[in-house]
């Protein structure tokens, strides 16, 4: 897993971008925003390493399975070889549908929060790379 953190208007997202445009990766755009409960501290000591390993990659999977518009969805949006034809014209209408869909006054009522498809499992899929962006989580 590829994580690229720094602070909010810092180059983050362009950099993040950058990795996205590659065929293979799964790129997810601050999943941790709203999630900000991390079960591991913010930093912690070599000795402390070992005791918070597995919560950190529990909650590392946890915002990789965040695939919201705002996670999942940020243009531009990049050809993945994972991805049929099919596939990444479904993906793109249905990003383009729940973004213009969430800028209507009853969807939060009414819809809650849908998510973008992936049409992948990088756990499953040794050649997709996660990558994953935050300006909080540092």
């Amino acid at each position: 897993m590829i994580l690229i953190f720094g602070a909010p208007r810092s180059g983050t997202s362009w950099l993040g971008k950058i990795f996205d445009s590659h065929p293979n990766t799964l790129y997810r755009a601050e999943p941790d925003k709203g999630q900000r409960d991390a079960p591991v501290p913010s930093l912690c000591s070599d000795a402390e390493i070992l005791e918070y390993r597995d919560a950190a990659e529990r909650y590392a999977d946890y915002l990789m399975s965040i695939h919201n518009s705002n996670a999942a969805g940020s243009p531009p949006f990049m050809r993945k070889s994972y991805h049929s034809e099919f596939q990444s014209a479904i993906r793109l209408a249905t990003i383009y549908g729940i973004k213009s869909a969430e800028r209507m006054p009853f969807f939060s009522k009414f819809m809650g929060n849908l998510n973008v498809p992936d049409f992948a499992d990088f756990r499953a899929n040794g050649a997709i790379r996660p990558v994953m962006k935050s300006v909080g989580s540092m």
